[in-house]
């Protein structure tokens, strides 16, 4: 080939060439097999691999799912969920069409779904939780002053005395 010419691939070809095939196997669902990891630019806090395609960056297990089903996912279902889990595969079968609500509820039957004190904004603890649940039941103490002691609402306190916050806090 002459010197300065490249031989144009297609976005397909490009694609795959940045895909490991020789991912792990998810351990909560091995009957899926190997997840296909993305190898090339990962951005964002997701930690979801990235990729040009006509002049535009993309998620990209969105366009492996483009790619396998000639279409982007439609209006009703605009998520793409991993079944594997794994935020990099982009392994076709291990991924599946899905809303906010699919998405939300895949989150918390995975337990993925931040709750408690791992959430950025959360004022409580775990073990604050544990000594409103102490104070409330051992004490002569209401409910509004829990709140104003802890520093949150009143109905905050009365969710997690009555198992409806913090469940996860024994």
């Amino acid at each position: 080939m002459p010197s300065g010419i490249y031989e144009r691939i297609s976005p397909e070809e490009r694609f795959w060439s940045k895909v490991d095939k020789n991912g792990p196997v998810p351990e909560h669902c091995p009957e899926l097999g190997q997840c296909w990891i993305w190898t090339a630019c990962v951005a964002g806090s997701n930690n979801y691999g990235r990729f040009d395609f006509e002049g535009k960056s993309c998620v990209a297990h969105r366009f492996s799912f483009f790619l396998a089903n000639n279409r982007w996912p439609n209006g009703s279902n605009p998520f793409i969920l991993h079944k594997c889990d794994n935020s990099l595969c982009v392994r076709p079968e291990h991924l599946t069409e899905g809303n906010s609500s699919s998405n939300v509820i895949d989150c918390i039957i995975k337990d993925r779904f931040p709750r408690g004190e791992i959430k950025k904004n959360s004022k409580l603890t775990n073990d604050k939780v544990r000594k409103i649940r102490e104070l409330y039941f051992s004490e002569e103490i209401t409910q509004r002053e829990l709140a104003r002691q802890f520093g949150v609402n009143q109905r905050v306190i009365w969710g997690i005395l009555n198992g409806e916050f913090w469940t996860h806090v024994t």
